[in-house]
C-alpha cells in the first residue's frame, strides 16, 4: 500500500495491475466505489469526489445539460465541508472558474501546477487544507470523450506525506485514462439523465417557465422559456453582481441570477414574486420532491414554473397539460362548456360518482375548492 509521496514509495507494478483489475470488468464506476479503491491500493485517508458537470453530456434537438451537484467525501469532517460549500469553494484554486484552460487540459494537477508553494501558504483557501489536518492537495480529472470536465477527485495529502512526485503525477494521468470513461458511463445512464430527457420532453416547449434546482436552489435544468425569462432580466438589473453561480454554464447564469434574487426559499415556500424594475413582475410556483443522486444518497429536488406578467393562463394551460390524465381533461373541457353533471356523465358514459372522483382530482391538481373558482382559473365563463 502506497502510503508517501516520496519516490521510493511508488506502488509496485503488481499493485498497479491490480487496482486497474479492479476497474476493467466494470462498465461504470461510481463516486465512492472509486474513492475506496484508491484508500485501499494507494493508501490516501482523505479524498473528496466534486462533481462539477454542469455541462451538456448530450445533443438532440437543442442544448442539454446534466448536473451532479454533490461533493462525496472520505474521511473529511462534515463542518469542514459546510465551511467549503459556504466559503472556500469561490477560493479553490482548483475550481475550473480559478484554473487556466491550460491547466484545464491536464489530467492531474498540483499545486506546483497552478503557482508557487510559497504563494499558495500566503492564499485565504490554505486555511482550509490547515483546517483538516493537510497542506497538500492535488487533483484528478474525469473528462468526457470530447474532453469536458465531468468531475474532479481531490487527494488531501499531510506535512508528512509531501506533496505528489513528477513520477507520481505521471501515474495519476495514466489512471485517469482508464477512470474517466467509466464515471462517463455512470453519469450518462444515471436516473439523472433519464429525468432531464423526460423534462425536455414534458416541459421543453411550455409557454411558462420552468426549471429544475438541488436543494440549494442550484439550477440543474431548464426550458427555453425560463432561460429567456433569464436573460430578461438580468439585461434589465444593469447592477447586478452575479453571485452563486459556480459550475454553472454560460447560458444558465442569467436564470440562476434571477433565481437568486428571488430569493432561497422555495423548499419553505410554495409560491412567491420578485418585482423587477424594467422586466416586470416574475411569478414562481414550487413543489420540492425527495431524490436519489448518482452517489447513492437521497436529496431534495425543486421543480419550479416561473409566470412573468400577465402569463397566468399559459401556466394554467401547462398545469392542465402536464398534471390531468386525458379523461380529467376531457371532463374540465365539458365543465367549461357549462354542461351540468349528468349530461357529462351520460355524455362520456361513466356514473356521477366517478364523475364526481374526476372533478375533486381536478381541483386538487390546479388549487381551487369549486367550479366557480375552476372557471376563473380556466378565464372562462
Amino acid at each position: 500500500m502506497w502510503m508517501s509521496n516520496s519516490t521510493d514509495n511508488l506502488p509496485n507494478a503488481n499493485e498497479i495491475l491490480e487496482f486497474i483489475q479492479k476497474l476493467a470488468p466494470q462498465d461504470e464506476i461510481y463516486p465512492r466505489q472509486l474513492m475506496n479503491l484508491f484508500s485501499q491500493y494507494f493508501g490516501y485517508g482523505k479524498l473528496m469526489f466534486f462533481p462539477c458537470m454542469k455541462e451538456p453530456i448530450y445533443r438532440e434537438n437543442q442544448i442539454r445539460w446534466a448536473a451532479l451537484s454533490n461533493a462525496v467525501i472520505m474521511n473529511i469532517d462534515s463542518s469542514a465541508m459546510r465551511r467549503y460549500s459556504e466559503h472556500y469553494f469561490r477560493l479553490d484554486i482548483f475550481a475550473p472558474s480559478n484554473i487556466t484552460p491550460e491547466q484545464r487540459q491536464m489530467k492531474f494537477v498540483r499545486i506546483k501546477d497552478i503557482m508557487p508553494y510559497e504563494r499558495f501558504e500566503q492564499t485565504e483557501y490554505f486555511k482550509f487544507l490547515i483546517s483538516i489536518g493537510c497542506r497538500y492537495q492535488s487533483d484528478l480529472i474525469l473528462k468526457s470523450p470530447d474532453g469536458r470536465i465531468l468531475a474532479y477527485l481531490a487527494f488531501f495529502c499531510t506535512e508528512e506525506e509531501g506533496d505528489f512526485t513528477d513520477e507520481q503525477a505521471e501515474l495519476f494521468s495514466m489512471l485517469s485514462d482508464y477512470i474517466s470513461p467509466l464515471y462517463y458511463n455512470s453519469v450518462c445512464t444515471s436516473t439523472h439523465v433519464s429525468v432531464y430527457k423526460m423534462l425536455d420532453l414534458m416541459m421543453g416547449e411550455l409557454a411558462v417557465g420552468a426549471a429544475l434546482l438541488d436543494n440549494r436552489s442550484m439550477l440543474l435544468w431548464a426550458n427555453q422559456k425560463a432561460l429567456e425569462y433569464g436573460r430578461e432580466f438580468v439585461h434589465s438589473e444593469k447592477d447586478l453582481i452575479l453571485k452563486n453561480v459556480f459550475f454553472i454554464g454560460e447560458e444558465q447564469v442569467p436564470l440562476q441570477q434571477l433565481i437568486n434574487e428571488a430569493g432561497l426559499r422555495f423548499l419553505n415556500e410554495r409560491t412567491l414574486k420578485l418585482n423587477s424594475k424594467l422586466s416586470g413582475t416574475f411569478s414562481f410556483y414550487s413543489q420540492s420532491f425527495p431524490v436519489q443522486n448518482v452517489t447513492g444518497t437521497t436529496e431534495n429536488r425543486i421543480l419550479i414554473f416561473i409566470v412573468k406578467d400577465d402569463d397566468e393562463k399559459n401556466l394554467v394551460m401547462s398545469q392542465v397539460m402536464m398534471l390531468l390524465t386525458t379523461r380529467e381533461r376531457e371532463v374540465l373541457d365539458l365543465i367549461c362548456l357549462g354542461i351540468s353533471n349528468k349530461e357529462i356523465a351520460d355524455q362520456l358514459n361513466i356514473s356521477l360518482y366517478t364523475l364526481r372522483t374526476h372533478i375533486a382530482n381536478i381541483y386538487k391538481k390546479l388549487g381551487v375548492d369549486n367550479k366557480a373558482a375552476l372557471l376563473v382559473r380556466m378565464n372562462r365563463k
